[in-house]
C-alpha cells in the first residue's frame, strides 16, 4: 500500500491530477478502491 500511495502521489504531482486510494473495512476483509482519472487509465 505505501508503494502504491506514492506511486499515485507522484502521479498527481507529474500530472496534476486527482488520483486516489480508499480502503474501507468491511465485516469480511478490507476493500480497496483506486481512483484514476480517465485520462491515467490504461
Amino acid at each position: 500500500m505505501k508503494i502504491t500511495k506514492a506511486r499515485i502521489d507522484i502521479i498527481n504531482k507529474i500530472k496534476k491530477s486527482n488520483a486516489a486510494i480508499t480502503t474501507s473495512n468491511l465485516e469480511q476483509g478490507t476493500k480497496i478502491e483506486i481512483k484514476l482519472p480517465e485520462e491515467l487509465a490504461f
